[in-house]
């Protein structure tokens, strides 16, 4: 019975190879632009972040449009930390398409 649990506790990790469990707090960055599409808002920076997420493309950031109640103060907070030329930092939780997907954004002091 102990070699079954433990069996079933582990499959599923080695199945699901692709998503990503490393989360954390993105280093302070500045935006160069954002790009908005019908399904996800992309944030281009100019440099590249901490990548807390191990993504595959740490100059950028995503927020999907909808998927959370805050998804459009996200893109907002995002919009005014672009045109006040204020550093934004956050929360990745996993990659998505290979872009860090914000979970929660914060605007640094100048």
């Amino acid at each position: 019975m102990k070699k079954l649990l433990l069996f079933l506790c582990v499959i599923p990790t080695l199945i699901i190879p692709s998503v990503s469990y490393a989360v954390g707090n993105l280093s302070p960055v500045h935006i160069e632009g954002i790009y908005i599409r019908e399904s996800r808002t992309d944030i281009y920076l100019k440099q590249n972040t901490n990548n807390p997420a191990k993504c595959a493309n740490p100059k950028r950031l995503t927020i999907l449009n909808g998927e959370t109640p805050n998804s459009d103060a996200m893109l907002s907070a995002a919009l005014a930390a672009h045109m006040a030329g204020r550093r934004i930092s956050g929360f990745v939780g996993v990659c998505h398409d290979g872009l860090g997907k914000v979970s929660a954004i914060y605007i640094e002091e100048s």
